[in-house]
């Protein structure tokens, strides 16, 4: 027997505000500041506008009724269903079925933009980052945010720190010429952006060149057999070599660690990944609270 469940006021009053109409096409903004996956092309939707030439729309779209703040020319805006939008443009229908959501505010809108978004699963890593920069903009912490879009913290850990860093590296994951384990790793230089540069740069070139495939580095060291407590620099090298040869994992962890770069929390939760891949239970310690 499951627990009675009961809506909150907040929910009630959210269905109350929905209503179903075919509305016009050509009346609704999609935004594409708004929407993380950016501005949508004729390439992004072809094949679901095959898809509902062939079968319909599977599902309306979410629009708001237009504000005195937005684009003139138009009467709703889009929440959700951008690629929807675009589909029967091509398709040059006149009407789109959509649902009517009225008294949203600005973060609400994106919170349904970004959980919609995140359960076609079929975002680039730097879109997936976009559906949560807003509450990050708002001050939410990790563990607010995984509990919003129903994620894992690590998940989440991850995309905020692709938003912190420059350009270019966003660029790169956006283009899948980084993953997400590179953008963690990459984080740990975020006080040296010309060594993450250099580094995606290597990357790509090895990506162009072998397609993938890890590349045989051959470091040669002087007295190779010594053992002694290494600098950071030293750490920070060999980071970069396994990340050149190998590829990021644990091991380029525990020397970002060592190192300094992240904290014991940030080591363990990519320990319990780690060991979460492989089927091995794993506790995190507790730490005093301070």
């Amino acid at each position: 027997m499951t627990d009675a469940l009961t809506m909150t006021d907040a929910a009630v009053k959210s269905d109350a505000n929905i209503q179903i109409n075919h509305l016009p096409v050509n009346k609704i903004y999609a935004d594409p500041e708004f929407n993380c996956r950016g501005e949508i092309a004729y390439i992004d939707v072809v094949d679901l506008a095959r898809s509902i030439a062939r079968d319909g729309l599977q599902q309306p779209i979410k629009v708001r009724p237009r504000r005195a703040s937005d684009p003139q020319g138009y009467d709703f805006i889009i929440i959700s269903g951008h690629r929807r939008h675009r589909a029967y443009q091509i398709l040059k229908k006149d009407t789109i079925p959509c649902i009517v959501q009225d008294g949203l505010d600005e973060f609400k809108a994106r919170t349904l933009n970004a959980i919609e978004n995140l359960k076609r699963q079929d975002l680039n890593l730097m879109q997936e980052a976009r559906t949560i920069s807003h509450f990050v903009d708002a001050g939410w912490n990790r563990q607010q945010i995984a509990d919003e879009v129903g994620m894992s913290t690590a998940w989440v850990q991850i995309r905020t720190q692709l938003i912190k860093m420059p350009k270019e590296i966003q660029l790169a994951a956006a283009a899948g010429e980084i993953n997400q384990n590179q953008v963690r790793d990459l984080y740990a230089y975020r006080n040296n952006p010309e060594k993450q540069m250099d580094i995606v740069r290597k990357l790509k070139e090895q990506k162009e060149r072998f397609e993938g495939k890890k590349t045989e580095i051959v470091v040669k060291r002087a007295k190779a057999t010594n053992k002694k407590i290494r600098k950071r620099s030293e750490m920070f090298e060999l980071i970069e070599t396994i990340m050149s040869s190998y590829g990021p994992c644990l091991a380029t962890r525990a020397l970002a660690w060592a190192s300094g770069e992240i904290s014991d929390l940030e080591l363990h939760e990519s320990l319990k990944e780690a060991c979460e891949k492989e089927g091995i239970a794993y506790t995190m310690p507790e730490w005093e609270e301070m």
